[in-house]
């Protein structure tokens, strides 16, 4: 793995590859996006470079969506908390055009559909209430 790895970063530094590339992060982000970072930057680079996680995002639930060669997509899943050690398993190399995707937290998702729910009918409450005033 460590080889592989010496390898990667020696090619990102060769005139072959791309000194940076683009990757899109949406979601629960404070500048969601299209972003340019550096080549072989972990998942946690582009998100800080996103301007970090908004208090909606679930540290939990990070997806990151990679285009395969084949023309299928990858979806991984990843935590970011603040007690794990970042690694190549819960921190990725990026490629250009990967997207990734904070989903929001539980709380924010239940709010929101309580949101939905209820937005519809508050303006008849809204006359109901002053109906009631009135007479």
């Amino acid at each position: 793995k460590n080889n592989y790895l010496s390898q990667k970063l020696l090619i990102s530094k060769s005139n072959i590859a791309p000194s940076n590339i683009s990757v899109n992060v949406i979601g629960q982000v404070v500048s969601p996006g299209i972003h340019k970072i550096k080549s072989n930057s972990p998942l946690s680079s582009a998100i800080l470079v996103a301007g970090g996680l908004t208090s909606k995002a679930n540290r939990k639930s990070i997806q990151l969506y990679r285009l395969n060669d084949n023309g299928s997509v990858k979806i991984s899943k990843f935590s970011i908390l603040h007690n794990h050690k970042l690694n190549e398993d819960n921190n990725p190399l990026l490629k250009n055009g990967d997207t990734i995707y904070i989903l929001k937290n539980k709380w924010s998702r239940t709010s929101q559909v309580m949101k939905n729910i209820f937005e519809p009918v508050t303006p008849l409450i809204n006359v109901s209430s002053l109906y009631k005033i009135l007479n």
